[in-house]
């Protein structure tokens, strides 16, 4: 049961009537704060024990299991590693063989490579012994040529100098003929332009006599149109005047053009 306060007070007080005041209160501080029920039990222990033993037992087990995996997984790993050695040193063998086999084809490679560069530093001397003689043919050629197309450009230059002189020769030729047509076009020029201007002059001369002619004839024409009309406007209307007045002008006008057609 739980110690109350009120519990404390009851206790305290029979104490006090049994041991004293001092005695209650040494009594009173022996006992626990919180009560006794704080404190395990010869039964709780026990039980304590009894799952302590239960879990001890547990894990042991779980230990025995654990350690016969751990057993039986190193085996495995052993069992795998001594696999493992057999397969690399079976693997390191075959590569050792492989690789024998592959120094011996590059031995023999190379000597057959060996061979061949001889072969061909063999050709390729041949070669260029067959090139030096092919570059000295073709540099005989090329002399030969050069001089056979230097002739040719010799005779061809002094060809094609007689043929300037002789084009300069026609052109001085033909200069001066032109240059004689030129005068003579401009002599017979000037007598062209000698006859036209008294043509001009003697076609004007004409000219001027008819236009004066022309004139005599219209000024006796408009005197006597003027005096027709000084009588029509004493004797007629308006009307009449300007109706006659245009009819004369227009007689008037016909006579000119028939004059000047004549």
């Amino acid at each position: 049961m739980s110690l109350t306060e009120e519990t404390r007070s009851e206790l305290y007080g029979t104490l006090s009537e049994l041991v004293g005041s001092n005695g209650a209160e040494y009594l009173m501080t022996q006992g626990p704060p919180g009560g006794w029920e704080q404190y395990p039990t010869n039964t709780d222990l026990q039980a304590l024990a009894t799952k302590m033993a239960a879990g001890f037992n547990e894990a042991t087990t779980e230990r025995k299991i654990l350690r016969t995996n751990m057993t039986a997984g190193f085996a495995a790993a052993e069992t795998d590693r001594k696999n493992i050695r057999t397969d690399m040193t079976a693997g390191f063998a075959a590569a050792e063989t492989d690789r024998k086999n592959i120094r011996t084809d590059m031995t023999a490679g190379f000597a057959a490579a060996e061979t061949d560069r001889k072969n061909i530093r063999t050709d390729m001397t041949a070669g260029f012994a067959a090139a030096e003689t092919d570059r000295k043919n073709i540099r005989t050629n090329m002399t030969a040529g050069f001089a056979a197309a230097d002739t040719k450009m010799t005779a061809g230059f002094a060809e094609a100098e007689a043929d300037r002189k002789n084009i300069r020769t026609d052109m001085t030729a033909g200069f001066a003929a032109a240059e004689t047509d030129r005068k003579n076009i401009r002599t017979e020029m000037n007598a062209g332009f000698t006859a036209a201007e008294a043509d001009r002059n003697t076609i004007r001369a004409e000219m001027t006599a008819g236009f004066a002619e022309t004139n005599a004839k219209i000024d006796g024409l408009g005197s006597d149109v003027k005096t027709e009309i000084a009588k029509l406007a004493g004797t007629r209307s308006r009307d009449v005047w300007a109706f006659t007045a245009t009819v004369a002008v227009l007689a008037l006008m016909f006579t000119v053009a028939v004059i000047i057609g004549a």
